[in-house]
């Protein structure tokens, strides 16, 4: 399926209706956004934790668990 939308004066781009209906996508839907050469590819996110993978290194996340294992403690 194909569509051409414009991009409005603030940077943003309506999704037609058809479009949102067929990837179920209601309000506050994660998208990822990507550029792939001359194209922008828009990408459903399914949750907060795909949405962040890659984003912390497994050392940062032992450094955030250990700051509430010591907080619980106080």
């Amino acid at each position: 399926m194909s569509d051409t939308i414009t991009v409005d004066q603030n940077g943003r781009v309506y999704l037609p209706k058809l479009i949102r209906k067929l990837l179920r996508l209601e309000a506050n839907t994660l998208l990822q956004v990507a550029i792939d050469d001359d194209r922008v590819v828009l990408k459903k996110v399914d949750s907060i934790a795909e949405y962040g993978r890659g984003m912390f290194r497994r050392r940062d996340l032992l450094d955030v668990h250990e700051a509430i294992r010591r907080a619980a403690l106080e």
